[in-house]
């Protein structure tokens, strides 16, 4: 399946033991896999030098979906998710470390701005939620972002997945890192 962007010109151990062993020693940049300019697809996916990459151990809105704000106010999460990656990742240098390909044939991978994890960042803004059964690295960041009430926990959502679920897979597909 291809998919514009939405922004036109806009393993073996544990990601965290991995990190830790060879923090002191190496950048990111050394450990990843692929490193360039980002270009956001959706609210979890980029693309480096023609490569699609999902963003591990996340799942986002689809670009589609609303939310609704406790003022009963329907909103464009998905979009508002989307931008949100744009601003983070859109247009800079971005290093990631695969852990695999998903069922389309993308990379799943954890991705950085320098020492920043851009799902880490998603889930801690609200704008995307944790998959613990594929790794507990966001958890804590989901927690917090629910009690600061950001993002999608505004308001109320139906989950990506289920939402994906009742209104059938579009643009960005399935939840990373499977």
């Amino acid at each position: 399946m291809h998919l514009r962007p939405l922004f036109s010109g806009l393993a073996a151990l544990p990601l965290a033991a991995t990190l830790a062993a060879t923090a002191t020693a190496l950048p990111v940049t050394a450990l990843a896999d692929t490193v360039g300019d980002a270009q956001v697809i959706d609210s979890g996916t980029i693309e480096i030098a023609r490569r699609r990459i999902r963003l591990y151990g996340i799942d986002s809105p689809d670009p589609q979906q609303r939310c609704d704000g406790l003022d009963g106010r329907s909103w464009a999460c998905g979009l508002r998710a989307a931008a949100y990656l744009h601003e983070l990742a859109g247009g800079r240098r971005i290093a990631c470390i695969a852990h695999g390909r998903d069922r389309d044939g993308d990379t799943v991978a954890t991705c950085f701005d320098g020492a920043a994890d851009l799902a880490r960042a998603m889930v801690r803004a609200g704008y995307a939620i944790a998959l613990p059964y594929v790794t507990e690295d966001y958890v804590a960041d989901e927690s917090a972002a629910r009690t600061q009430a950001v993002g999608m926990w505004s308001g109320r959502f139906e989950t990506p997945a289920g939402w994906r679920r009742t209104h059938g897979a579009s643009a960005q597909g399935a939840e990373s890192g499977r």
